[in-house]
């Protein structure tokens, strides 16, 4: 059986059921074949599919009841098909005869590669990511690869969702002996996980049910039990309930003692879980946002313990758009109790994000690029642009990859890709000014319908993104805001000369305050720079911010698990060059001057276009039909 004939089954069964039941139901009809071929001697009559056939008018009937015959048999089984979100007693008789039918004269050579197509098959049908979701298979193929799995040992995933990565080890490493364990929380998920390690006949994995974080099913004497590889694609931020959080706080296993957990976000604590679970031997690898790298407050700490304890061996970044129906991008944080000696201290940084294969606005990983970064780990690699090790000495708050490793490269929107050399502009560090040290950084006024609302006589102003076009702030056009709640209008108020950059989103716009009545505030959207002294040209500020050198120093500095953000600490750390004022000056009245005559000249053509239009109308005589509405 090949993808076509699963396909050919989903699209059947799509017109008479919603999409999540498509799996289930063929996964059900396959667990059922495999069993009959390969323990036929203990599988009920009643329980096959050549019986089940051979009622068509009784077969969902007949179908239920082969799963307690089933359970009953083969007590691993336990629960499983009862645990299905499928509501088999609203199919009718034809539908599922026809699908068993269809399972039942297909013949399979190879029920491994069967499960790993259905489940393909699943995710193109489902695309959720995360937790109990399918994580995409290239990406499972890497986390393995990156395991370095030895024979006769053991493999854990904590988050195992569908199984995938247990499915991969048996498939990668089919002749190492290597004990699997797996947990979800998700009833559904672990059912369909326990049927999929059915067809890949995989009789030493134990997958059971449970909450990873509350409920640690693998134990022995009294702490979670030990294991030599580990594999987790946790949810992503997901918030822990108040009674989790409590269970967690005293937790009887003593997993989280490298810092208290927040409630906002259970990352960590599934990281600290994986840490706990380390044998020491191997590698540890979890799929993180990049929130888990930067965040601060209590994950700050914890991230700051794992560095002094010297547990993170690599983080590397992948390209966004690799899961499914989630555009954003994530990582691979690698965790290391024996780190090899040229990493000792230090920390490997993998710049991935440009490796990728794009097929029906899809992506994923090739062969080829997941043995460039497996080589790039374990040989622990400097390449300039993908690959570097940074002594912990050296290490900031922040451990995104973006921080340690920049592309090289920026395009910019109608003027195409530069490359950009930094070293050069590290030639005149004398020059090299932080934008704190020119003036006073502000942000902008977050405003909720609860602290803020549009009204026409709203006492203030507010600059919003839409209100920055093409470097200049449309003011006649400002949305005037009433507030609701008590506020200090000075802090986000802006003065004519400040310097606006977009704080949110892939294209950092930049514009500078032109004289004006009444209050204007900012937006959150922005962070405003106001220069403190006559030592800096806002309009130069300006320019430097537009250009390709400007704009690739801001993008770098840019973080954020679903939009891009850009913070206001390390804002005011960057370091630009500042020549002097008569050259800002010079510069300044050059670059408005090339900006108008470029306008002008854009306005020129588009008039002549116009007018060349409106000839044209005339001539196949349909002018006197419209007319331009100012």
């Amino acid at each position: 059986m090949n993808e076509n004939k699963i396909w050919q089954i989903a699209e059947a069964l799509r017109g008479t059921t919603n999409s999540e039941n498509v799996g289930p139901i063929i996964l059900t009809g396959l667990s059922i074949k495999h069993l009959e071929e390969t323990n036929g001697d203990r599988l009920p009559e009643k329980a096959r599919l050549a019986y089940l056939i051979k009622d068509a008018s009784n077969t969902t009937e007949n179908l239920i009841q082969a799963f307690y015959l089933i359970e009953e048999e083969f007590p691993e089984l336990k629960n499983v098909y009862n645990s299905l979100s499928v509501k088999w007693k609203n199919f009718d008789n034809k539908t599922i005869f026809e699908v068993l039918l269809s399972i039942y004269k297909e013949p399979i050579k190879n029920y491994m590669d069967v499960a790993f197509e259905l489940r393909n098959t699943m995710m193109k049908l489902s695309g959720k990511v995360g937790g109990e979701h399918l994580t995409p298979h290239s990406v499972n193929q890497l986390l393995v690869s990156l395991l370095n799995i030895e024979s006769e040992t053991s493999f854990y995933d904590g988050t195992a969702g569908y199984g995938g990565t247990l499915l991969e080890v048996l498939k990668q490493h089919p002749e190492k002996n290597v004990s699997l364990y797996g947990q979800d929380f998700n009833q559904e998920s672990w059912a369909l996980g326990k049927l999929f390690l059915l067809l890949a006949n995989s009789k030493k994995a134990e997958f059971l049910l449970g909450d990873t974080l509350t409920e640690p099913q693998f134990i022995e004497k009294n702490r979670v039990k030990k294991f030599d590889y580990i594999a987790m694609a946790p949810p992503f931020a997901l918030k822990l309930k108040e009674q989790q959080y409590i269970q967690m706080t005293n937790d009887p296993f003593n997993r989280f003692s490298l810092g208290d957990l927040p409630k906002s976000s259970a990352d960590m604590a599934f990281l600290l879980h994986a840490l706990s679970s380390m044998s020491g031997k191997g590698r540890a690898i979890l799929l993180v946002n990049s929130g888990v790298l930067f965040r601060g407050g209590l994950e700050k700490n914890i991230r700051q313990n794992l560095i002094d304890t010297d547990q993170i061996e690599a983080v590397i970044a992948l390209t966004s758009n690799l899961l499914h129906n989630a555009g954003i991008s994530i990582n691979l944080l690698v965790l290391n109790k024996n780190k090899s000696k040229n990493k000792l201290q230090k920390i490997q940084f993998i710049q991935a994000n440009e490796l990728f294969v794009e097929k029906n606005k899809a992506r994923h990983l090739s062969p080829q690029h997941i043995n460039r970064i497996h080589q790039a780990l374990d040989e622990g690699l400097e390449e300039e642009g993908f690959s570097t090790l940074v002594p912990l000495s050296e290490l900031e708050e922040n451990l995104n990859v973006a921080r340690y490793i920049q592309n090289n490269q920026i395009e910019l929107e109608g003027e195409g890709n530069y490359r950009i050399r930094l070293d050069r502009l590290e030639e005149n560090k004398n020059q090299l000014v932080e934008v704190q040290a020119l003036g006073t950084i502000y942000r902008g006024l977050n405003i909720t319908s609860k602290t803020g609302e549009e009204s026409e006589d709203g006492e203030y102003k507010l600059i919003k993104l839409s209100d920055v076009q093409d470097g200049k702030i449309l003011m006649d056009e400002l949305k005037s805001v009433t507030m609701k709640t008590n506020f200090k209008p000075s802090l986000y108020q802006v003065q004519a000369g400040d310097v606006i950059i977009s704080s949110r989103g892939n294209n950092i716009k930049v514009a500078v305050i032109p004289p004006h009545e009444g209050t204007v505030l900012l937006s959150q959207n922005f962070i405003g720079i106001r220069p403190k002294n006559s030592s800096v040209n806002p309009h130069f500020l300006q320019a430097y911010m537009e250009s390709p050198i400007g704009q690739y120093q801001l993008s770098s500095l840019m973080g954020g698990s679903t939009v891009q953000v850009l913070n206001q600490k390390l804002l005011g750390t960057l370091e630009i060059l500042i020549p002097s004022l008569e050259i800002q000056e010079a510069a300044s009245v050059q670059y408005k001057e090339d900006k108008e005559r470029y306008e002008a000249t854009i306005h020129e053509a588009k008039q002549q276009l116009m007018d060349e239009k409106a000839e044209m109308y005339k001539k196949i005589g349909i002018a006197s039909s419209f007319d331009l509405i100012e």
